[in-house]
């Protein structure tokens, strides 16, 4: 924030407040101007001097800028705090994700991997039953050749030794011996017999629908939209609304929270955007909200509202009419309604978040079961099931309460009815 020097403070306060004064009267101008238009009457209003007028405009613009801090305290900075935390667990998630993906894509590869080493065994099995036969075969037909070789050579040296005799007669004998000596047939020459091995074709294809498939992941973001469903003639200087909570009606209305300088009112506009009603005063014409923080409609057609600067559940019919407001309990400290919803039974189930304003410090959590004329039921709180600081509550078709809570990401489911 900007600091303004002490020696300017005054004159720069001054132009300030001269500036706020100008814009005021502008925006009274054509309020009431529109006001005349709307009711044919003249709206005329005591004489304020210059300093009550000042302090008047003073005062809202402070009242004005506060309820904006406190709106950012307590949304803003909440939603963005949870953003942040939910974004970072995604980040977390994200690489997860990642290195589960290599781990399963290994164990793919692997699975596949050992297939093929199963594949190669089996045919290992096969080659070596296949050599074994096939070097039999060869190492008996080397014997067969070394016998017939051997044979050969004892009869040589047999009869070379017989034909150093110088007796004729013994040659002549000799050579009728060898005459009747049949040589054996010379052994066969086997040939080796290499199996063939023909690679098969790798089909790519097959092996990746075997692998598994890799496929790109849907990114969601989400993003906080908002559809305008209002008219330019809402957007006036100094009577702007800014809508907030939103809600569905059972008959498909949308029902919208809008807040501008300390007013707080609900509007509902149909499906299509036409806008049908606004909800902001009583029968007495004051002011219903102090503010809104959720909205829910009820079975019966009222609309129930938590109002947590005056610390009340405000319920009106949808003709607008005030039914009741709701406070508490008197067996509780206190009561700072947030999160409100409704069920099938017509109940009205609300968040409270007790808060000790003077220390900033929520000490007390239940959830208020009203009936829909906001008489207590009961207070369904129990240490273990409802958790600390909750802010959200919803049920869902199975009587179940589902309830959030500010600064954790865990969601607790609570049965109620049986």
């Amino acid at each position: 924030m900007t600091s303004t020097p002490k020696k300017l403070g005054r004159a720069y306060q001054k132009r300030e407040t001269q500036r706020i004064i100008l814009d005021f009267e502008r925006g009274r101008e054509a309020e009431l101007t529109k006001e005349g238009e709307d009711t044919g009457e003249d709206n005329e209003e005591p004489a304020q001097t210059d300093e009550q007028h000042e302090q008047e405009v003073y005062n809202e613009s402070v009242n004005a800028v506060q309820k904006k801090l406190n709106k950012i305290e307590n949304i803003d900075l909440f939603q963005s705090e949870k953003r942040l935390s939910i974004q970072r667990e995604n980040l977390e998630k994200l690489k997860t994700g990642f290195a589960n993906l290599r781990l399963s894509m290994k164990k793919s590869a692997d699975e596949i991997s050992a297939e093929i080493n199963a594949i190669l065994d089996d045919n290992y099995a096969k080659l070596d039953k296949m050599e074994k036969s096939e070097l039999d075969d060869m190492k008996n037909q080397e014997v067969k050749a070394e016998l017939h070789l051997n044979n050969l050579k004892e009869l040589i040296n047999k009869y070379n030794s017989k034909l150093s005799s110088s007796c004729p007669s013994d040659l002549i004998v000799l050579s009728k011996d060898l005459s009747l000596i049949e040589l054996d047939l010379l052994p066969d020459i086997v040939e080796p017999i290499i199996p063939v091995f023909t690679r098969g074709k790798i089909n790519v294809d097959e092996i990746s629908k075997q692998f598994g498939e890799l496929s790109n992941g849907k990114t969601i973001t989400y993003k906080q939209s908002l559809i305008r469903l209002i008219s330019t003639s809402d957007w006036l200087p100094w009577s702007f609304w800014i809508p907030f909570a939103i809600s569905s009606s059972y008959n498909n209305d949308i029902l919208v929270e809008m807040y501008r300088t300390n007013e707080w009112k609900i509007t509902r506009y149909s499906k299509e955007g036409k806008k049908l009603q606004d909800i902001q005063k009583n029968n007495e014409g004051g002011d219903l909200y102090k503010s809104i923080y959720y909205i829910s409609e009820n079975i019966n057609g009222d609309i129930c509202v938590s109002d947590l600067t005056a610390n009340k559940v405000v319920v009106v019919t949808r003709l607008r009419q005030f039914r009741f407001t709701y406070s508490g309990h008197h067996s509780q400290p206190g009561f700072s309604p947030h999160g409100i919803c409704t069920d099938d039974l017509g109940h009205i189930l609300v968040c409270n978040s007790f808060t000790d304003r003077n220390y900033g410090i929520t000490f007390f959590f239940s959830v208020h079961l009203l009936d829909q004329d906001g008489h207590f039921l009961t207070s369904l709180r129990t240490p273990n099931q409802i958790p600390s600081d909750h802010y959200v509550v919803c049920v869902d078709d199975q009587q179940n309460i589902l309830i959030g809570s500010r600064g954790s990401s865990t969601l607790t489911l609570y049965k109620y009815l049986s």
